[in-house]
């Protein structure tokens, strides 16, 4: 016979914006918890260890805070068991509390084992040098240096010219990549912005681009609003020529709503993080389409931390087809399916439709979805398993179909951040392990074909720069959607890098990535609200509510759910 123990540890070195009273606060004012229950935990805990407001991505992130100890939380423990077994509290309440404060889950609830311990390994590297990743410039250009100097990045383009939208603590840079391939990248505007020291991120609709940020050293932080129709389709602008007048860049509010941000299908996705303060919880959701320079709230999801959202129309057998938001929920260690068809109709109300069994010592951090709609990744920032995959034909219960991390893991430990689909293409953003590509092609076959050290090796001289630890600098951020075929990374330390995917140079000695059995992507992947692209004609294109089609519609590439 085979024992099993489980053993848990207790400390309180959670990574979070708010602190854990401000936390439970928030469980009050949800119903989730009563008054009385609030009273009974804080009893449990020391001031010093409620109080606390730990900075996401600081240095920190990782130190040890103050230990609750062993007998007290033995008393948590019964605490919180007998409040599940008399009907007062809510089993996911329970190991939400249970997960802030490091108790370990109610092992009588736990998910079944194949869900939570699913070997977790490095995935075999096929490829020499650079593998599928082609260099073609970087540009590095902050005026100062600070431990997280650049941060989101987006593409645009505007007939032959194509350009980065790339930010970091100053605000919002635009740099022109249309001649990269020669080495050659121009900054001709950078727009400032208070806040987002830390977190800005930018996405765009039509000719507009949002620029979200949220609080640190440089203040509060807004939402804005950059009408780009003034960006050359032709000839080149120059350096800091400034192109895009004052009347065209507008503050638009939302202080502290942008964590990180998403748009898709006329919809801009606001993520709190649990970062903005009492009444900044979830997900904002506001709507485009009427008046994309002041747009109009639909809706918050306020059921979990919302650190980022994947959108997608899912497509049914039977006709039906959905609208989906799949939310990454930070310290809520599960990965959230909600139905938001309809959005824009009153009286709307958002629907939990399923979601991930919690992992106990991961942090929610980011997810995709293939274009088939059948496949899930989902991205760990904590590290306890990096990557994984879920199967989610069933969107009321997604399968876990494994956990796996980039191919130097077992030797150098390395967070990840996050990752974007292209055909057959895991494109991640692995902070100092940099970019690494994977072959999705089989599920259950997955491996590594590609990279370019963004941190360790800036310059691609050989040199290795910087270690891989467990820290929270190098690549932050990929874009994949210029049509070129351009990819972009943003690099907390090193600036902006553009790289081309080129499948000829994986070696012929390896397994080299061959026809997707997933349907290609919809490109840009993650935030794929890019309309007026000449999109190559190898990946699909989300044409707002129309189907998916190849480019001049040579190929139906619309796949379709097995009927739930």
């Amino acid at each position: 016979m085979t024992i099993v123990v489980i053993v848990f540890t207790v400390s309180a070195d959670m990574s979070m914006l708010l602190s854990l009273r401000k936390r439970l606060n928030y469980s009050v004012s949800q119903g989730e918890i009563s008054h009385n229950q609030y009273k009974d935990i804080i009893n449990f805990v020391s001031n010093d260890i409620l109080d606390v407001e730990m900075k996401d991505h600081e240095p920190e992130l990782r130190q040890s805070r103050r230990s609750i100890d062993g007998e007290t939380a033995d008393k948590f423990r019964t605490y919180m068991d007998r409040e599940v077994a008399e009907g007062r509290m809510k089993v996911d309440t329970s190991n939400y509390i249970r997960s802030l404060f490091s108790l370990g889950l109610d092992i009588n609830f736990l998910p079944p084992r194949s869900q939570t311990l699913l070997t977790n390994n490095p995935v075999p590297k096929k490829y020499k040098q650079n593998g599928v990743v082609q260099f073609l410039a970087r540009k590095d250009y902050a005026p100062t240096r600070k431990p997280i100097t650049y941060n989101g990045i987006w593409g645009y383009s505007k007939e032959k010219r194509e350009y980065a939208l790339h930010c970091n603590y100053n605000g919002l840079n635009i740099l022109d990549v249309t001649n990269a391939d020669s080495n050659v990248v121009v900054k001709v505007q950078t727009i400032l912005m208070s806040g987002g020291d830390i977190w800005r991120d930018v996405v765009t609709y039509e000719n507009y681009a949002y620029v979200a940020a949220q609080w640190g050293k440089g203040g509060n932080a807004n939402l804005w609003v950059v009408d780009l129709s003034q960006l050359s389709g032709g000839k080149a602008h120059e350096e800091n020529s400034d192109p895009i007048s004052a009347t065209n860049i507008v503050d638009i509010g939302f202080t502290n709503w942008g964590h990180t941000i998403n748009a898709w299908n006329g919809l801009l996705f606001l993520h709190s993080a649990n970062g903005g303060g009492k009444n900044k919880m979830g997900c904002k959701i506001l709507d485009l389409k009427n008046n994309p320079m002041q747009p109009s709230v639909l809706g918050t999801y306020e059921g979990g931390d919302c650190h980022d959202s994947f959108a997608q129309t899912i497509f049914y057998d039977n006709g039906e087809e959905r609208d989906i938001m799949f939310v990454a929920d930070g310290l809520v260690r599960r990965w959230r399916i909600v139905d938001i068809t309809g959005i824009r109709n009153n009286g709307f109300i958002f629907e939990k439709i399923g979601e991930t069994p919690i992992q106990p010592k991961a942090y929610a951090h980011h997810n995709v979805v293939t274009n088939d709609g059948m496949t899930l990744f989902v991205f760990d920032e904590y590290g306890d398993f990096d990557m994984a995959a879920y199967n989610i034909s069933n969107l009321a219960n997604p399968t876990l179909l494994s956990k796996f991390q980039w191919s130097g893991e077992a030797n150098e430990n390395s967070s990840v951040h996050n990752g974007f689909i292209l055909g057959h293409y895991l494109m991640v953003a692995y902070y100092k392990a940099g970019l690494r590509v994977f072959d999705i092609s089989e599920i259950d076959n997955i491996i590594e074909v590609g990279m370019y050290d963004t941190y360790r090796n800036p310059n691609g001289d050989g040199s290795i720069t910087n270690s891989v630890d467990d820290g929270m600098e190098g690549a932050w951020n990929v874009y994949v959607g210029l049509p070129s075929g351009k990819v972009l990374i943003s690099d907390t330390n090193y600036g902006l890098f553009v790289v081309t995917v080129d499948d000829d140079t994986i070696s012929p000695t390896t397994s080299s990535p061959t026809t997707s059995s997933l349907s290609p992507t919809t490109v840009p992947s993650m935030k794929t609200e890019m309309p007026n692209l000449d999109v190559p004609s190898n990946v699909c294109q989300d044409h707002h509510n129309d189907k998916f089609e190849w480019k001049n519609g040579k190929k139906n590439c619309k796949t379709l759910q097995k009927k739930r």
